[in-house]
């Protein structure tokens, strides 16, 4: 889902742009973000994409809060555990790709780490 507070049309525009199937809550004060993202979060993790100061406190709330951009604000990726340096929301999924391989490494590591420790030599 999205929330937003520009516009109806940006908001359909974008989540036709980028594949997002729901449809987009538009026009969002930051106070509703926060409440949104705290509800969400009952039923399972969340990840919230922002870019601005009236994201940070939904971005802090968030399991994983994401900065966009550049143009970012410092409030914004403070608040985020992930900052990304563009602006195409698409490249999300790339860094979410190359986390998930990060993680396959690291637990293979450990793994191995473990049985050569364990190991009998």
């Amino acid at each position: 889902a999205m929330l937003t507070g520009d516009a109806e049309p940006v908001a359909r525009a974008v989540c036709a742009a980028v594949g997002i199937r729901a449809p987009p809550r538009a026009g969002v004060a930051p106070s509703e973000k926060l409440l949104a993202i705290r509800e969400w979060a009952k039923a399972g993790p969340v990840a919230m994409v922002g870019d601005g100061v009236n994201d940070g406190p939904a971005l802090a709330a968030a399991d994983v809060g994401i900065a966009m951009g550049v143009q970012g604000t410092a409030m914004a990726a403070e608040a985020a555990g992930v900052v990304l340096m563009t602006n195409d929301l698409r490249k999300l999924a790339d860094a979410v790709v190359g986390a998930r391989r990060c993680t396959r490494v690291m637990m293979v590591s450990v793994a191995v780490a473990l049985v050569l420790k364990l190991a009998p030599f």
